[in-house]
């Protein structure tokens, strides 16, 4: 393991940490400490600040490190894929796909029972989002025009997701709502417990193909002659990416720019080869989330901004400045 392995993992660690020492609820770094021991069999803790620390916040810490880096992961995957540097989940619409998905699901779903059918429906129509967008891949002129697609598709399912929500005339609207724009505020061990295995296989099955990816950078045709089935690594991968973006979107809502942001990053740090660049993808876009949230719960103690809202100000920009360097639309 490099050094700069070491230290990205070093600031997964540090973020999570400082995630269960910030919040609304104002409780001393010595009754969060406690909290922490006392589930170690070690002292005691105040029952308040064991429910803050296990309750509420360690359950969104977990859900913002399962969220970062499963896009991430898909990020990375679609990238390589695609052979497009910009593909990642929100700007090709898999995420409003599946926000579509967990909406309806939520709807169908009784308050507080387990969110199984919205997981499901997320992925579900995460993976009808991301066959679509590999057949216009096929035809698409450039790069720009299918991110272009993508984006039309991701709009197109925002309304339809509006629609839905605006119909319901239910006390969890403002719940509904939450979903489109992106937050951990919401995050409970149900919701991690269902989200987690989907993010596990799907990562772990994006891991597997990290050679094949490799390959298929030099060209299907290419790609093919060195042994590379290209149609069953595209149905892997895709399968893959639906799972992970399913996972993200049924734990934070819709959150945009991370898979673009920590591959990005990923490639500068460990260079292009994807077993690398995954699983650096993945820390970085924990650190991201992470990072993010802290300081939404820093900075708003009041009022909480949609995490959705603040990557989106940061991977917005990026995304520009990537643009300005290719050819003019």
């Amino acid at each position: 393991m490099t050094r700069r392995q070491l230290a990205i993992g070093g600031a997964v660690v540090a973020l999570a940490l400082l995630g269960l020492f910030v919040g609304a609820a104002s409780i001393s770094p010595s009754d969060v400490w406690s909290a922490l021991f006392a589930r170690l069999g070690i002292g005691e803790a105040e029952r308040l600040a064991d429910a803050i620390v296990w309750d509420i916040r360690m359950p969104r810490v977990i859900g913002g490190i399962l969220v970062g880096g499963t896009l991430g992961a898909s990020g990375a995957a679609l990238q390589g894929l695609l052979r497009n540097s910009i593909a990642e989940p929100y700007l090709l619409g898999l995420s409003s796909a599946a926000g579509f998905g967990l909406v309806v699901g939520a709807w169908l779903t009784p308050w507080g029972s387990w969110p199984v059918l919205p997981a499901a429906l997320a992925c579900l129509a995460a993976g009808a989002a991301a066959v679509l967008i590999r057949r216009l891949a096929a035809g698409a002129v450039d790069a720009n025009s299918l991110v272009l697609s993508g984006i039309a598709v991701g709009f197109a399912l925002l309304a339809w997701t509006l629609i839905v929500i605006f119909s319901v005339d239910s006390p969890r609207l403002p719940t509904f709502t939450y979903f489109v724009f992106g937050g951990l505020g919401a995050t409970t061990w149900k919701i991690v417990a269902v989200g987690a295995p989907l993010a596990i296989v799907g990562q772990a099955l994006l891991v597997s193909r990290s050679r094949q990816l490799d390959l298929i950078a030099l060209g299907d045709v290419q790609a093919a002659t060195l042994g590379v089935d290209v149609a069953m690594l595209t149905r892997v991968v895709l399968a893959a990416v639906a799972l992970t973006v399913g996972a993200a979107v049924s734990i934070a809502g819709v959150v945009g720019f991370v898979g673009l942001l920590a591959p990005l990053l990923g490639r500068r740090l460990v260079g292009p080869t994807h077993r690398g660049l995954i699983w650096a993808s993945v820390s970085l876009g924990a650190v991201i989330v992470l990072a993010a949230d802290v300081t939404i719960r820093t900075v708003a103690a009041t009022v909480e901004i949609p995490l959705g809202v603040v990557t989106a100000a940061v991977g917005g920009p990026v995304l520009v400045a990537i643009l300005l360097r290719r050819r003019p639309l």
